[in-house]
């Protein structure tokens, strides 16, 4: 396996994965005939280790993202990615801007971390593009990217109905979308 990983000091806040680990959760999720050609470590995530995965056979890379370890997380931000597999069924809405999850382990059992396998969305970054666009069509980027939250207070569900009540005029509307 081809591993290209950030260098970090032994104490930093997030930990890198050895290529050993990503070929034992690459088994783990799709089985022992899975084989790792390349893991590249994405950077700017703030709290979550990323990973974009290519696996022999399979024709588009997954990524792959590792929660930090028990003895690191705030006690605020404990089990983190536990709470944002549990939230998708409200995402509904919007899941088709979303990455499907592929796979995920909260058992610890195979590198000691909570860990999700998503698929890969092609594209570049907002925060690498945006500064390339005139300051003038910031407003409806953004204007853009709050439909997103907008369209998830629209969709039914335990404590949707009041936030969906006041952001729809007219009262709460079911989404057409099923659930995921």
């Amino acid at each position: 396996m081809e591993l290209h990983a950030i260098e970090r000091t032994a104490n930093a806040f997030q930990q890198g994965l050895t290529g050993l680990q990503i070929q034992a959760v690459a088994e783990r999720a799709f089985g022992p005939g899975a084989e790792v050609r390349s893991a590249t470590e994405l950077g700017g995530g703030m709290y979550n280790t990323t990973y974009r995965i290519d696996l022999a056979g399979r024709a588009k890379p997954v990524v792959l993202r590792v929660a930090l370890e028990p003895a690191r997380q705030f006690h605020s931000e404990r089990e983190l990615m536990r709470v944002e597999y549990a939230s998708m069924p409200w995402l509904a809405p919007v899941a088709d801007l979303l990455p499907h999850v592929l796979a995920a382990d909260f058992t610890q059992s195979v590198i000691g971390r909570d860990w999700m396998i998503q698929c890969f969305l092609p594209g570049t970054p907002a925060p690498e593009l945006l500064s390339s666009y005139p300051k003038e069509t910031h407003t409806a980027f953004f204007r853009q990217m709050g439909r997103s939250p907008h369209r998830c207070t629209r969709s039914p569900g335990p404590g949707s109905a009041r936030c969906a009540a006041l952001t729809t005029r007219g009262g709460a509307r079911p989404s057409s979308r099923p659930c995921i």
